[in-house]
């Protein structure tokens, strides 16, 4: 409907997107790699930077932060089953 994968791909650049995803279309993938190949915007690639992240963590040290554990408490939470009550 917005044209080929190509076109799609180029105005969701165009408009802000720091990247694409090209699924379940190998040949589709290819040609958006090869058509964008000299595509470059600065201000996407210091974003993309950021989000390799800032070293490693071991899951030991993971597993024992008050970060993990706050959140592993919040998803417990979150999975409890509410007692209901049937009215009649």
């Amino acid at each position: 409907v917005m044209g080929d994968m190509v076109d799609r791909a180029r105005r969701a650049l165009d408009a802000g997107s720091d990247m694409v995803l090209v699924c379940n279309d190998r040949s589709a993938a290819e040609t958006v790699v090869e058509a964008l190949g000299d595509y470059s915007e600065p201000a996407s690639q210091v974003r993309l930077a950021h989000l390799h992240g800032r070293g490693a963590v071991s899951r030991q040290d993971l597993c024992a932060s008050v970060a993990w554990r706050d959140a592993c408490a919040a998803v417990a939470h979150l999975m409890e089953r509410p007692d209901l009550e049937l009215d009649g």
